[in-house]
Parts: C-alpha cells; structure tokens; sequence
C-alpha cells in the first residue's frame, strides 16, 4: 500500500469536500494514484457533511437532503449527527463486501437492461405521486429535466456545475432563510436507538444496489422516497442517506470490474480490477472519522455573515472560467428553478429531474 498517497488522498477528500462546488469527480482526472483517489474518496464520504455544519450549503453526497438535516441541526449537535452519519457510511460499506457476491452485477444488468426504461418511468410517477405539492413537484421536475437535457448537450459533462450550483447552492443562499441562527436553538436529545441504526444500514447497503442498477435515480434521497414506504426517524434517516451513498460507491467498484459500467464517476478513473482498493477506501473514511472527531471538538464554525457572497461570487466565477457564458446562461435559468422550488415549497429531489429526464429520454429514444 502507498501510504504517502493515502494519505495526501485523506486530506484531498477533505480539502474538496469543503469547498462548495467541488466533488469527488471533481478530483478524479487528477489522480495519482488508485490509492490516493480511494483514500480521497473515502475521505470524502465523511467529511461531506461539513459543508451543512459550516456554511449551511449543500451537501456534495447527498444534495437534495439538506434542508432535512438543517433542520436536525436545530435539533442535535453537529457531534452527533456526524457520529450517526458516519456509522452509516462505514457501515453500509462493510455490509456491501460481506453480502455481495462476485458476478451478481453482470446478471442483474443484463436481466434489466431491457426494462430500465420502463421502472424509470415508473420511479418517476412514485416521486411525484408522493409529493405533498404533486403539480408542483411535476411542474420542477420537467422543469429541471429540460434544462438537464439541453445543458448536457451542449455543455456535456461540463454542465454537472452549472445546473447543481444553480438548482440547489445559489437559491439556498438567496433565500432569506439563510441566518446562521436556524441552528442556534433549543438542543434536544433526541433518542439513539442502535437497532434502528443498524436496520437502516442494512436497509441502506439493499437501496445501494438497486441505485447501481438503475440509472437516473441513483441520489440516495430519490432512491429511498421511490422504493421505501415511509421515511425513517430523523437519526437512521441521516445513517441511511450516507449509507447508500458509500455502499453505491463499494457496488460500482464491483460493477467496473465485472462489465467495466460505474454509476459513480470517480470510479471510472480506476483501474480494471478496483475491488482491491475497497480496504483503501474504507480507511480514507476511518481516517476522516478521527480528524473530523477532532475538528468538532476543537473547531469554530462562527464563520461571518458575508460568506455567502464571497460564495457566490466564487461559484460564478469558477462557472465562468468553465463553460464560459453558455454556462452562465444555464447557472441563471437553473437558479430561477430552483429558487422557485424553495417558495413552492416542493421537495429537492424534484430539481434531480435534471439527470431522471434526460436518462428517461435517451432510454425512450426521445431526442429533442
């Protein structure tokens, strides 16, 4: 093992998952190594949830839960949610190599492939037949589904930054409920039932699969509203949203080996058999565990209240030095959709219509 890439990986994972923008994917083209980029992405998995704790933005793993766990942070200290989140990831990666047998992927996906399109379908019509706002919800979905499907073709992967900046980061910081003081409240203490834990990492590790197999739904909170029938309490919630997502990262490992297909971006960047760096992986998350166990217990969040304009700013910024102005053009439309899903008061996984529609229309053999 190359322990100096492991842990320059650790620290990368960190560094990427502060800064808004920024995504395991993002690193990958610049790996050095199969190591590093394991470490970094376990790393990653961890410390994701920062993002929530210091500036109340988005969290790069699972965006569309955000203003969830805002809400838990009213609730519960930061220790606690991430001590709940972690347990989740590692967890759910454990089970993943414990339960998964060689091969599985490549039969699954073959017996699949010719019914994707209609379960997309299918997880579609659930989504929006949950909804407590279903025209709403419908509206933002189809919405965020054509400026995905117009931003993916003329920016192709360059269009990932432009769209989740605007749909979930930019109207964040524009609505007025961006106050540092919407988690300065009472602290409750709410109840750490381990079974419920457990249950939901099981839970989370069976939904990682599932995602792998299918594609446009594979954001952990998509995943758990199409095929759970009700939302877990708050703290197995947390478990199961990272969970599913460190779990899908174990399965696409497994699924670039056996028929060289990932769902995961950063995996395509490893080599043909990557299920050996899976132990990399799972010690870039313990690592992260224990610095991010002394960097709550040490650090201030007290961060100032312009932040977010420095945010802004910087976001538009790297924006424009990527796509240029067509990436402006669509950050500016993505912003208005998503902002407007804030005040509908519609749930965020409408806005990953952006990636369900154009999957569902490329499926369907539908080109607009």
């Amino acid at each position: 093992m190359d322990v100096i890439n492991v842990i320059l990986g650790v620290f990368f994972g960190l560094f990427i998952s502060l800064v808004p923008g920024f995504h395991i994917n993002t690193l990958a083209p610049f790996s050095t190594s199969p190591e590093f980029l394991a470490a970094a992405a376990g790393s990653y998995l961890i410390f994701s949830l920062f993002q929530a704790f210091i500036f109340l933005l988005m969290i790069p793993s699972e965006i569309a839960s955000l203003p969830f766990i805002l809400k838990l942070l009213i609730k519960e200290k930061r220790e606690k949610i991430f001590l709940v989140h972690s347990l989740g990831v590692i967890g759910a990666m454990l089970l993943a190599l414990l339960l998964y047998e060689k091969g599985l992927y490549s039969i699954s996906y073959t017996l699949l492939t010719p019914y994707l399109k209609y379960i997309l379908l299918l997880a579609a019509i659930i989504l929006i037949a949950k909804s407590k706002n279903k025209w709403g919800y419908a509206i933002i979905l189809l919405s965020a589904g054509l400026i995905g499907e117009v931003g993916f073709k003329y920016l192709n992967d360059n269009a990932y930054l432009p769209l989740f900046v605007g749909l979930f980061s930019l109207p964040y910081l524009l609505n007025n409920n961006y106050k540092k003081a919407k988690i300065e409240g009472k602290r409750e203490n709410l109840p750490l039932n381990w079974k419920s834990l457990l249950a939901a990492v099981i839970v989370s590790s069976l939904l990682a699969f599932i995602a792998v197999l299918l594609p446009g739904i594979s954001s952990a909170s998509v995943v758990g509203t199409v095929f759970l029938p009700f939302k877990p309490s708050p703290l197995p919630y947390i478990s199961m949203l990272g969970g599913i997502t460190s779990a899908q990262y174990i399965y696409s490992l497994y699924s670039w080996e056996e028929f060289h297909k990932s769902r995961i971006g950063w995996v395509k960047y490893m080599p043909a058999h990557s299920i050996q760096y899976s132990a990399v992986l799972l010690l870039g998350a313990f690592l992260a565990v224990g610095i991010g166990v002394f960097i709550l217990k040490t650090a201030k969040f007290n961060l100032p209240h312009y932040i977010k304009y420095l945010i802004f700013v910087y976001l538009i910024a790297a924006i424009y030095l990527q796509s240029g102005l067509a990436g402006l053009l669509f950050l500016t439309l993505s912003v208005i959709i998503g902002y407007v899903a804030i005040k509908a008061d519609v749930e965020r996984t409408s806005l990953l219509g952006s990636i369900l529609l154009p999957t569902l229309l490329l499926l369907w053999k539908i080109f607009l």
